[in-house]
């Protein structure tokens, strides 16, 4: 099998900024059922019969539910930022938006996390310890010295909000709660989606 069409379409679905539903088959003449919003956070390979019986290479994609936690930040940041240049956490955060080939389908949710840690150290990195809504200095210090800021997605997960740099930014706390629970929090969303997209404009021009 080739990555046309449709597995094309499920591969490179993030990084084409599409939501990937699921629906499972009851059966000849029945409805499907409706299972969610899933992501694929691997592919690896498989024999399986073609139409007629026989045998040939196939892909897996390995689906996860779309709807989890949000990114937090943590105290291995820091020195992420330290040992690796930007340019090379952008081009991982990046990266991470495609599916990664493997041998072990079961190795799915850790990639995962590797991708939601790549795309969290780059956006921290990209804030340069000013909040990305308000331009303000992030309110205190972490122990390790590093200004703490939080990962905010600005269109929720839960609202198809995928996990992806350009969905993604670096707030203050007081910032992150007034988008959650104030009245202004959709307008404000809605700025930060256009500050973010004209910074990522900027930098990929760079």
């Amino acid at each position: 099998m080739d990555f046309l069409r449709g597995n094309k379409a499920i591969r490179d679905h993030i990084s084409d900024g599409k939501q990937l539903f699921l629906f499972r088959a009851t059966g000849k003449g029945k409805p499907v059922k409706f299972l969610g919003e899933f992501e694929c956070a691997s592919i690896d390979y498989a024999q399986g019969p073609d139409v007629n019986g026989d045998l040939r290479k196939t892909i897996r994609f390995n689906l996860l539910p779309s709807t989890s936690p949000p990114i937090e930040t943590n105290d291995s940041v820091g020195l992420v930022l330290k040992m690796k240049t930007f340019e090379d956490m952008r081009k991982s955060a990046f990266e991470a938006i495609t599916p990664t080939e493997t041998q072990n389908w079961r190795m799915a949710k850790q990639i995962r996390r590797q991708r939601s840690a790549d795309i969290r150290d780059y956006v921290l990195a990209r804030a340069a310890g000013r909040c990305e809504l308000t331009g303000k200095d992030a309110p205190f210090c972490k122990p390790d010295g590093e200004p703490y800021l939080e990962v905010h997605h600005i269109r929720k997960l839960s609202d198809g909000g995928l996990d992806h740099p350009v969905n993604c930014a670096a707030i203050t706390p007081d910032s992150h709660r007034e988008i959650h629970f104030g009245a202004n929090g959709k307008i404000l969303d809605e700025k930060l989606a256009s500050l973010i997209s004209s910074k990522e404009t900027i930098l990929s021009q760079g």
